[in-house]
């Protein structure tokens, strides 16, 4: 990035300093300590991003487009199921022309830009998507992110199909575990080929 971004303590202000070509280092109103403040922040290249303290809403300026030609835009622009209208954010961590979040509730996984120019990389696998996993913590690189999946026995998912899920399942010990499984002691059958049954 070409600029950075700090919260100022005590008063929970975004406040930006570098770069400032794309308007990335003038945060607005909205988490500049103005109108509204800031409860995280991260900066992309040309644009920056933050959660809204009070609504947990993910706000972005700076540009939406860095390349002539739309290679990359929408870096600047959040989707619904992060901005407030229809889902708010935990977590947010941008890239060089991406951005990604936690999103509030599902903690599902959510990434936005143009995705032409260099396709998968604002589409998140679909074991911290929500579709079979969700996430507790993303890091995002230049060209990248990760996320750390939620453990199995607190994804909100039955993950072993037996109808029980996260704590109600007899194979979760606590939220940490990522064992959920069948119960095979007490099923009839010869689980592990010892001969023995339960």
């Amino acid at each position: 990035a070409y600029h950075d971004c700090a919260i100022q303590a005590g008063t929970g202000a975004a406040v930006c300093w570098g770069y400032n070509q794309y308007g990335q280092s003038t945060p607005p109103p909205s988490v500049n300590g103005t109108a509204g403040t800031a409860t995280a922040i991260t900066v992309g290249d040309y644009h920056s991003c933050a959660i809204q303290a009070v609504t947990s809403a993910v706000v972005c300026w700076g540009s939406n487009n860095v390349l002539p030609g739309n290679y990359y835009t929408g870096q600047a622009t959040p989707p619904a199921s992060v901005n407030g209208t229809a889902g708010t954010a935990t977590a947010i961590e941008a890239g060089h022309d991406h951005t990604c979040a936690i999103q509030a509730g599902t903690r599902a996984v959510i990434c936005w830009r143009e995705n032409a120019y260099a396709p998968g990389r604002a589409i998140p696998p679909d074991s911290v998507d929500g579709t079979n996993g969700t996430a507790i913590a993303i890091s995002a690189g230049n060209f990248r992110t990760l996320a750390i999946e939620t453990p199995e026995c607190s994804d909100g998912l039955d993950n072993d199909g037996d109808t029980s899920v996260d704590l109600d399942d007899p194979d979760c010990v606590d939220g940490s575990d990522d064992h959920e499984a069948y119960l095979v002691c007490g099923n009839g059958v010869d689980d592990d080929g010892d001969g023995l049954t339960d």
